[in-house]
């Protein structure tokens, strides 16, 4: 009896089948292993890109950036080790998810300013931001710290990509500030980290002029008049919380010392701010051109308050 072309298919499709299966057993293992079998994941077996990408939004990465002393699932290994199961490519994965997390939109949240003395401080408005930030920095811990520095140095400084914001590059140079010291990030890119830094806080005042509706190229912030440029946001933004604060920014970072400016200041975020009002005062202490100005009244005021 001669083979049909079904018969002599059947030895590759039972292949197959086989080879699925030892492939889904195989990842349900991996997630058994580092106690990462969880319903949610388990369903997601089969579709090994998709569950590698909900391992990478698993609730323990966050839980590690608030309590470091832990036991906690390793994720790039679990994540590997599924990749190699399923033959899957997991630099464009990496990749992938980096992207996605700088490039997300968490919605219309505000994002404080950190201004040039709390450049090293992690700008987290929002909780999805705080989110976004803390999913980019554990993915990126995952490469040698050199290679993370050179890429998130290439999405800040890529002025030609439309794809990079200067949302996302603000997140680019917050994840590099927080994965890297200075001499490493100056080793990759041949240059003063104080240029990163300028980068970056010209950055995020385009980003909090955009909240208010005021349109700004990086190079064209870098060039105009900054005085004249705060005493327009004032005068048609005084009422506005963030605007009390992006306003007081702009005067620390910039030696704006104009002392009727600063009085409208002080009282707006004695109003709006009180926190930030502390941090202000403190600054302003020390610059003897301001002393005119009631501070120990407003502070009065606060403690009262």
């Amino acid at each position: 009896m001669q083979p049909t072309a079904k018969s002599e298919k059947l030895p590759a499709r039972l292949m197959a089948t086989f080879f699925d299966a030892w492939k889904s057993l195989s990842t349900e293992q991996v997630l058994h292993q580092h106690d990462l079998a969880t319903a949610k994941l388990l369903e997601l077996i089969r579709t090994p890109a998709r569950l590698i990408f909900s391992l990478y939004e698993h609730p323990s990465i966050e839980a590690r950036f608030t309590q470091p002393i832990g036991s906690y699932p390793d994720i790039h290994a679990a994540a590997d080790a599924i990749g190699d199961i399923n033959n899957l490519d997991m630099k464009k994965i990496r990749r992938t998810l980096l992207e996605r997390c700088l490039l997300s939109s968490p919605g219309n949240a505000d994002t404080s300013i950190v201004s040039e003395q709390q450049m090293h401080a992690v700008m987290a408005a929002s909780k999805e931001e705080e989110r976004c930030l803390k999913l980019s920095v554990y993915q990126l811990q995952y490469s040698a710290q050199q290679n993370s520095c050179s890429v998130l140095l290439h999405i800040a400084f890529n002025s030609t990509a439309t794809q990079f914001s200067n949302q996302c590059q603000v997140r680019a140079l917050l994840c590099l500030f927080t994965i890297s010291d200075d001499t490493t990030i100056e080793t990759v890119y041949q240059r003063p980290v104080a240029e990163v830094k300028s980068h970056f806080r010209s950055l995020l005042y385009v980003t909090h002029l955009e909240r208010l509706h005021i349109q700004y190229s990086l190079r064209s912030f870098n060039k105009c008049n900054k005085e004249g440029l705060i005493q327009a946001i004032w005068r048609n933004h005084s009422h506005d919380p963030q605007a009390a604060r992006l306003v007081s920014d702009f005067c620390l970072d910039f030696g704006i010392n104009d002392k009727q400016l600063w009085s409208g200041i002080l009282k707006k975020l004695l109003l709006f701010d009180l926190n930030y009002l502390q941090h202000a005062l403190q600054k302003l202490s020390l610059s003897s051109e301001l002393w005119i100005i009631p501070v120990w009244e407003i502070r009065a005021r606060i403690s009262r308050v």
